[in-house]
């Protein structure tokens, strides 16, 4: 036998000894639940704690839009438009998103005139809300904490990159680090009572 015909009998035995041809046709079949439009790029995705909900960013150039696709339903709305179509300095960096424990409020963060502005989406009202959110120069990434009162960021603030928490309630800040490293990442772990993030 030539490399061709073992090759093709290697093949074939296993995809009868595992049912590899089954699960190909099976995941074959299956079609994207989300898919970009000509010339869009989706950037970014947030998904909910009970997998319902896909929030995530259509983008094409400087303009996007942010969706929330419920996939029980197989419905999209689109809840906010920014931005324009000019092919120039096209920032990727925000929307950041992070679904709320609950399931039903969708945080995110945006940039607008260079002043970060926190938004909220409440699914059961259908409510949006915004307000300038002056803590920063700018938010890398975020995340709820298990209870959801708290965000834990890693943001920019004079010129460096920190952990922070914030609570959103009453606003109030608290750096959890303060040096000359990038602190990126972070995540609450053990009940949310340790953080972890990467650091170089």
């Amino acid at each position: 036998r030539n490399l061709s015909q073992i090759t093709a009998a290697w093949q074939e035995f296993y995809k009868n000894q595992y049912e590899l041809e089954s699960i190909e046709n099976a995941y074959d079949a299956k079609k994207p639940i989300i898919k970009a439009r000509k010339n869009h790029k989706i950037v970014r995705m947030a998904l909910s704690k009970n997998e319902r909900y896909i929030a995530y960013v259509d983008q094409r150039f400087s303009r996007y839009k942010l969706y929330i696709y419920d996939t029980k339903e197989d419905k999209r709305k689109r809840i906010l438009t920014r931005g324009y179509r000019i092919a120039q300095n096209t920032d990727y960096s925000y929307p950041l998103m992070a679904w709320h424990p609950n399931n039903k409020l969708l945080a995110f963060f945006i940039e607008e005139k260079g002043v970060i502005n926190l938004g909220f989406y409440n699914l059961e009202d259908k409510e949006l809300q915004l307000k300038e959110f002056y803590r920063f120069d700018k938010i890398l990434s975020f995340e709820y904490s298990k209870d959801g009162k708290q965000f834990l960021l890693s943001a920019i603030k004079n010129g460096q990159s920190d952990i922070f928490t914030y609570t959103i309630l009453n606003t109030k800040v608290q750096q959890i680090t303060n040096d000359d490293y990038d602190d990126l990442e972070p995540s609450f772990f053990d009940n949310d009572k340790r953080i972890a993030w990467s650091s170089n």
